[in-house]
């Protein structure tokens, strides 16, 4: 027998083993430094699913409607490593604009409205490798920092929308998982997707004829796929 031949055969036999060796190795190797302060900064993007559920008075209107809103996301969590290195406990801080939205979209507004939300974050992850899955979860609270414009509309023969800018503000809970992947002792990078739910609410400024101004309160709850991936520290 010829030696390419025999090389072939000691390469296929060796190959599965080094493969299998490889794999263990990227997923079990012990990061060096998971302990103390840690920062996850990451961008997003999120894909509208479902409808809009409005609570608002019977006169504007049908009470759901198609979300069709996308929107990108960036954020930043302050947290703390716990548990030996596999759970963190984070704030975080972000900034989440919809474009062109068809929720706040009327004759004197694109529509784009932008949000300020603030929230715990927990991460827990599945061991302390160099690459490790993890369970994201979110809570908070979003507030409206770019409002959407209404104009002036008769909604009654009674009552009339008065022309304002309209800020949502509410709570944003979200849950997700996820992939860390060490990148040496101080940076890391993380790709995870979650399930976004926003419950927000604003004031609705209305004059009627017969009791003057009024305030009508008004709710909004919609769902998104967020993709997202950045970078830990």
């Amino acid at each position: 027998m010829s030696d390419e031949p025999r090389i072939d055969m000691i390469r296929a036999k060796w190959r599965m083993p080094a493969v299998a060796l490889f794999v263990w190795a990227f997923f079990t190797v012990t990061a060096q430094d998971r302990s103390g302060f840690t920062n996850v900064t990451s961008v997003a993007l999120g894909s509208a699913i479902g409808q809009y559920t409005f609570t608002a008075p019977g006169y504007f209107g049908a009470n759901s409607a198609q979300n069709e809103d996308d929107y990108k996301r960036v954020e930043t969590v302050f947290g703390w490593w716990v548990k030996d290195g596999t759970v963190t406990l984070g704030l975080g801080i972000g900034w989440e604009q919809y474009a062109a939205s068809e929720l706040g979209a009327s004759p004197v507004s694109s529509g784009t409205y932008a949000q300020l939300p603030l929230f715990f974050d927990l991460r827990i992850h599945a061991t302390r490798g160099k690459t490790t899955p993890f369970l994201l979860l979110q809570a908070g609270h979003s507030f409206g920092i770019q409002p959407f414009d209404v104009p002036r509309t008769s909604v009654t023969s009674t009552t009339t929308l008065l022309a304002q800018p309209v800020p949502l503000n509410g709570g944003e809970f979200a849950g997700g998982l996820g992939l860390l992947s060490q990148l040496s002792d101080q940076v890391g990078f993380q790709f995870s997707f979650a399930y976004d739910h926003q419950v927000l609410n604003c004031e609705l400024q209305l004059e009627d004829a017969r009791s003057g101004y009024i305030e009508q309160h008004y709710g909004v709850r919609f769902n998104a796929l967020r993709i997202s991936a950045g970078l830990v520290f």
